[in-house]
């Protein structure tokens, strides 16, 4: 979760049932068919469930202070004290609400700094229109290299219909991660790495499914993968180098 509340705006509108109509039914339905909306939908839900629990908390000691205060008081300092009752109630739980978020967008920037120095460019197979013996495949290719990352989803998935190939997996994950689309990218590397045991594709999809792990916050997972290819191969010395950065679990 780049995980960066990309629509954070857009999700509290919602939640705080600020959308019209026509707006709420629209979101709900991209809802469906954007994972990226849908997860971090969750993410901020289960975010602000859990601010308002521990701010209840917190609130509910303060409180029971400023009960105590109030017992020993009357008149214009009772009055007072129950505005400042008041007051804290309105201040505290957005108060704490930031820090988290702050905390939150704070943190995934700077993990997402760290994996950008690991992060490699595949300039993917040459295309040879027109003398080539599979067209779409490089129909694909070209959408890829042109970054037209969907389109080249779309015709990869066709060709893996008809003949699955550690290639088009991988490229597919390498499309997905660009779009931030990150379990699925987990698929596509995993479906290399599990299903074709060595190779070029292999040791490539192997490495970069670390980096989707680490993305995904899920370190041990990374840790694990990290620590495989330093036995050896053209990701040793980069796995090394992780392995001494990559956070704790």
């Amino acid at each position: 979760m780049e995980k960066d509340f990309k629509y954070f705006d857009e999700i509290e509108k919602y939640c705080e049932d600020k959308m019209d109509d026509a707006e709420k039914a629209d979101f709900e339905g991209r809802v469906l068919v954007d994972p990226d909306l849908a997860e971090e939908l969750e993410l901020y839900k289960k975010i602000v469930s859990g601010i308002k629990h521990s701010g209840k908390a917190s609130l509910k000691n303060k409180l029971s202070q400023l009960d105590g205060e109030l017992d020993k008081t009357s008149g214009f300092k009772k009055e007072y004290v129950k505005k400042r009752q008041i007051q804290y109630s309105l201040i505290a739980v957005p108060l704490l609400f930031l820090v988290v978020i702050s905390y939150f967008v704070l943190h995934h920037e700077s993990n997402n700094k760290i994996i950008a120095k690991f992060e490699e460019e595949d300039a993917g197979i040459p295309v040879l229109m027109g003398s080539s013996a599979n067209p779409k495949f490089d129909k694909a290719m070209s959408y890829y290299k042109q970054q037209e990352y969907d389109s080249a989803i779309i015709t990869f998935k066709q060709l893996v219909v008809v003949r699955p190939t550690d290639t088009l997996y991988y490229y597919m994950g390498i499309c997905e991660y660009m779009k931030q689309r990150y379990i699925d990218a987990e698929v596509d590397f995993e479906a290399v790495v599990n299903t074709y045991k060595s190779g070029i594709i292999h040791d490539k999809a192997e490495y970069r499914l670390g980096l989707t792990y680490w993305k995904e916050d899920k370190i041990d997972q990374a840790r694990k993968i990290f620590e495989t290819l330093t036995s050896g191969g053209p990701y040793s010395n980069k796995a090394e180098a992780i392995l001494k950065v990559l956070p704790a679990s």
